[in-house]
């Protein structure tokens, strides 16, 4: 094997450093996936004005793809698959059941995916879960 021409290693370093530069951003993600991260969350500070608000205008103005279905529809399950609704921690109903919470009652909202809200709470979860904490909640803290 002959020596490469300084030019060639240049030009594999920048490659190198755009894939890494792509791999950080795709996994900074913008609220779709997994786990507790800025991306899924939607804080009390972020919501201006609850009082005018329920839980499913404040998921569509700052986190719409939440309210998106996961999974399309197949042939043994024509459905597809939307997120569960939680309010702190106990199950509340489907995703429609997000505008009969009040916005003034909200501390944190955050978005647990297909994956791990299976994990935590079982089998129907395949939309992932929203999960809702409201002021008065004892939310286990990070």
């Amino acid at each position: 094997m002959g020596r490469q021409a300084p030019g060639a290693r240049r030009g594999r370093g920048a490659l190198m450093l755009l894939l890494l530069g792509l791999a950080a951003c795709a996994s900074a993600g913008g609220g779709g996936g997994g786990g507790g991260g800025a991306g899924n969350a939607i804080t009390r500070e972020m919501i201006d004005n609850p009082s005018s608000q329920n839980a499913f205008t404040i998921v569509q103005r700052f986190r719409p793809r939440w309210l998106s279905p996961r999974t399309q529809g197949t042939i043994a399950n024509p459905e597809p698959s939307f997120a569960q609704v939680y309010v702190d921690d106990v199950r509340f109903g489907p995703i429609d059941s997000l505008h009969r919470i009040d916005g003034t009652q909200i501390e944190l909202i955050e978005y647990l995916s297909g994956l791990d809200a299976t994990t935590r709470f079982g089998v129907g979860h395949d939309g992932g879960a929203i999960m809702v904490w409201t002021i008065n909640s004892n939310r286990p803290r990070e």
